[in-house]
Parts: C-alpha cells; structure tokens; sequence
C-alpha cells in the first residue's frame, strides 16, 4: 500500500471511530482522486499502539487500481462490553 502506516505516526493519521458502521461509511464516502470511483476493502488489520488500538484498512479503487491506507482509532469501542 502507498500510505504506509508506522507505529510512530498511527495516532497523528488516525480517524476516530465510534463504530464498525462508523468505519465502513467512511469507506463508503470516500472516491478516488484519479478516477472518481470509489474503493473496496482489500485488507483490514488491527494493531495496538501506545496502548491504543487502531483498525487499518487498505483499500483499492474499484476503477482504476489505485491504493490507499484508512487508520482509525476505535479506542472508544474496541474492547468495551455494551
């Protein structure tokens, strides 16, 4: 994936999340500037950093190819009971 994630950067690119719909709208929203299309999951991953968890997910543009890295912090629901 082109926007690489490191640990040392998660929490600076992170998009605060409130839900796993929360997350999947966003996706949904978003279009690709090269071609205008919008983008499907390719890979979702999940990784603690600082001691907070963030859900990663790589994306490809269903037009044209083009790849992308989402990074959001879910620490507002991930691991708490309803």
């Amino acid at each position: 994936m082109t926007d690489s994630a490191q640990p040392a950067d998660l929490g600076d690119q992170a998009i605060p999340a409130a839900s796993i719909d929360a997350e999947y709208a966003y996706l949904g929203a978003q279009r690709c500037p090269a071609c205008g299309h919008g983008y499907r999951l390719a890979r979702q991953t999940l990784v603690h950093h600082a001691d907070r968890p963030y859900d990663i997910l790589d994306i490809r543009c269903t037009g044209c190819g083009a790849e992308r890295r989402l990074v959001f912090d879910i620490s507002s629901f991930f691991g708490h009971r309803p």
